[in-house]
């Protein structure tokens, strides 16, 4: 997010920010600085996929994204198909698993083939168990 550096402008925000308006120079806000801090995970620390970053952000950033994160939530939670428990919130594995096995009852009594494909998502991310 890059603002024209107009003096009133800056007033009217409360920005501190130096430019010259006459040549049109853009000056960079403190809402979009953000630190990039890479923590060492595990195996080597000569690869860098083995490190897990840590962003540190102003105040007035997380404010924003936790503005946008709501609206996106509330938006993304009629998106998701009812069939998708994991890593979504309010919905858990439990109800998922009593499907199952209503599902193979179900073929059990009428003596119908299932087939059923699991996959096991702690391989992709570690931080699943």
């Amino acid at each position: 997010m890059l603002l024209d550096t107009d003096v009133t402008h800056q007033a009217k925000c409360g920005q501190n920010a130096t430019g010259d308006a006459s040549t049109g120079q853009r000056v960079q806000l403190e809402i979009e600085t953000w630190n990039v801090i890479p923590l060492h995970k595990k195996g080597s620390t000569r690869i860098c996929g083995n490190d897990r970053t840590v962003v540190l952000i102003s105040h007035a950033s997380k404010i924003i994204l936790y503005i946008l994160n709501s609206t996106l939530q509330s938006y993304l939670q009629w998106q998701i198909p009812s069939e998708q428990a994991g890593f979504v919130k309010g919905r858990g594995t439990r109800e998922q698993i009593v499907n199952v096995r209503q599902i193979i009852e179900k073929n059990r009594e009428f003596n119908t083939s299932v087939f059923m494909c699991f996959i096991d998502y702690s391989k992709a991310f570690d931080c699943v168990r």
